[in-house]
């Protein structure tokens, strides 16, 4: 605009100049404009070889292009430009929610009740609240051992088909596994280890003193402990990218253990009478004898209260915790023998991970992954973990490993304790597994009101702890010196007797429970 009025004004003069001779003054005024613009643009460019000029080209649908020569003016594009897109955004809006208000009035009118328009909205009900506080009591004074499970709170989930009932179970392939109850391995009894008896005998003494009395009675079970480490340590054998190893020999027995530090799970051998079964067993112990850790001190590495042995330096340690090949492979050679699918049917193995973070977090899942890859095992029944902390669904898929993918479920939410919902683990567990499958629940989310819910579930339902095979989880209660770390998680009505008769009665139900850390 002032280069215009700049010109117009050379051009009056001219323009009256040239009526004085005589001529036309319009012409005048239009070849005064392009002189002047002519030398003008000629100063222009001379000036922005000396300074910089930035150009901006015109946007699809723009019809002036524009010179910037500050900054001042570039920040004025970007925010026309994005006053524009944000007018064309509430244009289709606008539109779409005009076609989906007709398509809904035209379905109002036709009494179907939603709009038949591939535009029109309708909005999804309200999901029901739930309340989670918990109803469960605890048998005894706070502190005192309760006789039997009788003070805690019975819960039970709803048949194997709900909460949606009238879906129908999920079909599994016959994969040859429930062919084994000709002849089969099943839990018979559960032997704590005179450590344990006497440990637990004086739970609600030595609760207040767990330091002291591992230092003063427990020093040399806890060396005899220590010598039989090595045995409980995972070994990897291949990194978390390659699949486990084809072929590893089933163990014809459990591994052994000091017998007067650890504690012991019995198993029988089963079978339905039949010539074939009693082939299948004739070479086959009729009872068999697994060890696993005690429940004696910190209920995690025994360590821990050893200053001389690492201390507090175990405190995350899991290498404490025993582990047996034959106890998960303990039916398959009557599997092998009755499958008549050829394809090697064993029974599968699952993971339910309440609280598994993501692959690299927490080395929960590797770890597990690591524990089974060893015994060339996959977790081919599926990984199912739920964690509540916000993550990157892009950054969760690409860690986890490629030959783990295919088996993979993760849930970016909160665990529930609802009987009534698909996010309770137990619900998709009972949906998913069968009695013959190997699973491992290991449940870690630090809230207690619905940790204790889902335990109470399992050692009252009989379908479910029928399931389980190994428990892992940490009970925050009230106990020195654990109180440093665990803070205001721990139960303030809740003491390790607590977590002792949680525990024990779990490996009476044939669970392998551990501790966690």
């Amino acid at each position: 605009q002032f280069l215009y009025f700049i010109g117009d004004a050379t051009a009056v003069g001219m323009a009256t100049a040239s009526q004085r001779a005589g001529s036309s003054g319009g012409g005048a005024v239009t070849r005064g404009r392009i002189v002047i613009g002519i030398a003008l643009l000629m100063l222009m460019l001379i000036f922005a070889g000396s300074r910089g000029v930035g150009v901006i080209q015109n946007a699809p649908g723009d019809r002036v292009g524009r010179v910037v020569t500050d900054v001042s003016a570039a920040g004025e594009i970007e925010r026309l430009t994005a006053e524009r897109d944000a007018a064309i955004a509430k244009a289709l809006a606008a539109r779409k929610e005009a076609a989906a208000a007709k398509a809904r009035a035209a379905a109002a009118e036709a009494g179907h009740g939603k709009g038949s328009s591939d535009d029109a909205v309708v909005p999804p009900p309200e999901s029901p609240k739930v309340d989670l506080k918990p109803e469960f009591v605890h048998g005894g004074a706070a502190g005192e051992l309760p006789s039997d499970l009788s003070g805690f709170g019975r819960r039970e989930l709803p048949p194997r088909e709900t909460p949606l009932s009238q879906t129908p179970p999920r079909a599994r392939p016959n994969t040859g596994a429930k062919a084994h109850a000709s002849c089969r391995y099943v839990f018979d009894r559960y032997e704590p280890s005179p450590w344990e008896a006497k440990y637990y005998e004086n739970i609600n003494d030595y609760q207040k003193r767990v330091c002291e009395v591992m230092n003063s009675e427990f020093k040399d079970l806890a060396a005899r402990y220590k010598r039989e480490l090595p045995k409980c340590t995972i070994n990897k054998i291949t990194d978390d990218r390659s699949p486990p190893p084809s072929k590893c020999e089933r163990p014809a027995k459990p591994v052994a253990f000091d017998d007067g530090v650890f504690s012991k799970m019995h198993y029988k051998l089963v079978c339905d009478g039949s010539e074939r079964g009693k082939a299948l067993a004739k070479d086959m112990p009729e009872r068999q004898t697994t060890f696993i850790e005690p429940l004696v001190g910190m209920l995690r590495h025994p360590m821990f209260c050893y200053k001389q042995w690492g201390g507090t330096n175990n405190l995350f340690s899991k290498n404490y915790m025993v582990h047996d090949e034959w106890t998960v492979k303990r039916n398959y050679p009557f599997v092998d023998a009755a499958d008549t699918t050829g394809r090697g049917a064993k029974p599968r193995v699952f993971l339910f991970d309440a609280g598994g973070s993501i692959w690299s977090d927490g080395e929960s899942q590797a770890w597990f992954h690591h524990q089974y890859q060893k015994w060339c095992l996959d977790i081919d029944g599926g990984y199912f973990v739920w964690e509540t902390t916000n993550h990157d669904p892009r950054k969760v898929m690409n860690i986890v490993p490629g030959h783990v993918k295919p088996f993979y479920h993760w849930f970016n939410s909160f665990t529930n304790a609802n009987p009534a919902s698909w996010d309770n683990p137990l619900n998709q567990m009972l949906r998913l597994v069968e009695p013959e499958d190997y699973v491992v629940f290991k449940l870690d989310i630090d809230k207690y009101e619905i940790e204790r819910p889902l335990i109470d579930a399992i050692l009252d339902n009989k379908e479910l702890y029928e399931r389980v095979d190994e428990f892992y989880f940490e009970h925050h209660v009230t106990v020195e010196p654990m109180m440093a770390w665990w803070g205001t998680s721990a139960s303030k009505d809740e003491f390790q007797n607590s977590s002792m008769l949680m525990f024990t009665e779990m490996r009476k139900r044939g669970i392998r429970a551990h501790s966690w850390v």
